[in-house]
């Protein structure tokens, strides 16, 4: 288990600017319609960080389908390699990033939930990067933040 000193909270916004200054329709729900099929947006990850002694760790982004007990899907959406700042006097290292998610699309509408995972840096392999593989990485003990929304199709 990782450092709980870290506190992780997501958003998930349309836009948002390189240095995560300017934000722009922070969502909780995803309306297709026209026969649209895929979105693009952005993750943002705010890291607070508490007398910390890890420097460095890997997140680990999913998208579980909350609806379906038997046939949840899940999608592995990627990875981001966290570097604690150097701590300043009177200030805790924190954080905002942005996750870029590109042409995404669901099978379905529904209700749905972004889960970020923390790992060692170090852990995976490069070459393992499918669902398939990274599924085994996601186990709850090492889950840091969730993200529910919704998916409409009108």
């Amino acid at each position: 288990m990782m450092n709980r000193n870290i506190n992780i909270n997501l958003l998930l916004c349309e836009k948002a600017d390189k240095q995560v200054r300017n934000v722009n329709n922070i969502f909780d729900s995803v309306i297709f319609t026209d026969g649209d099929d895929e979105v693009s947006y952005e993750i943002l990850t705010i890291i607070n960080q508490l007398e910390v002694e890890q420097r460095e760790f890997e997140l680990l982004y999913f998208i579980e389908g909350c609806d379906d007990k038997k046939d949840r899907p899940i999608l592995y959406l990627g990875r981001f390699i966290y570097k604690t700042e150097k701590e300043r006097s009177n200030i805790h290292p924190h954080s905002i990033s942005r996750f870029i998610v590109d042409h995404c699309s669901f099978p379905k509408g529904g209700e749905y939930e972004v889960k970020v995972f923390m790992k060692q840096k170090g852990m995976i392999n490069k070459d393992e990067e499918s669902t398939k593989n990274m599924l085994k990485y996601a186990n709850e003990d090492d889950l840091v933040a969730t993200c529910p929304f919704k998916v409409e199709f009108k």
